[in-house]
């Protein structure tokens, strides 16, 4: 739900992020944003609940995944409307 409402309002002011920066730019740089959203999905799916404490803690999974969701919604609007 996080990467559909971020996509949906970053892609309101997209075409101003494009117009300062050449499309290579933007493709190599908004590809690591679907890079981060797979890293937390690994990260969620080696900490399986198996430790409460540290980087597999229940908080730490929720903020690290809701953050690249984020960044992976913004990165889609980038890359979709170039």
């Amino acid at each position: 739900m996080t990467l559909y409402i971020v996509f949906a309002f970053s892609s309101l002011f997209a075409n101003e992020v494009i117009s300062r920066f050449d499309y290579k730019i933007i493709f190599v740089f908004s590809s690591l944003g679907y890079v981060a959203y797979i890293a937390a999905g690994i990260l969620v799916s080696l900490c399986d609940g198996s430790s409460d404490s540290g980087i597999c803690s229940e908080t730490v999974i929720y903020i690290v995944v809701l953050f690249c969701a984020g960044l992976c919604g913004y990165s889609a609007s980038l890359i979709w409307i170039a």
